[in-house]
């Protein structure tokens, strides 16, 4: 995918056959739309799932952060502010794969 997360340890046995398939037909037209396979999608929803601390669906500006290991200031906020795609509540997880890939090519 370009941004390599192979550093993290991602490991996308941890879904069970049910839920693989549900993920990848979710976000099946994003996935297709972006040229991702499914392991790329399957990863980053993990990584995704990971930092948010919350459980709620959305990455806060305080996971954002830490999943990019970046201090609050200005400039993080703005561009926690572009991932988020100008809503409140933060970055959802379609946002995320679609801002991260766009950030990568």
């Amino acid at each position: 995918m370009g941004c390599g997360t192979s550093r993290i340890g991602l490991i996308t046995d941890a879904f069970s056959d049910v839920e693989r398939e549900e993920l990848l037909l979710k976000y099946g037209e994003l996935q297709h739309a972006l040229r991702l396979g499914d392991k790329d999608v399957l990863e980053m929803y993990k990584l995704f799932t990971r930092y948010d601390d919350s459980k709620g669906g959305m990455l806060l500006l305080s996971d954002w952060l830490a999943l990019f290991d970046l201090e609050r200031n200005d400039m993080t906020e703005r561009l926690f502010g572009m991932f988020a795609g100008g809503a409140d509540n933060g970055v959802s997880f379609k946002y995320f794969l679609f801002c991260t890939w766009t950030f990568c090519t």
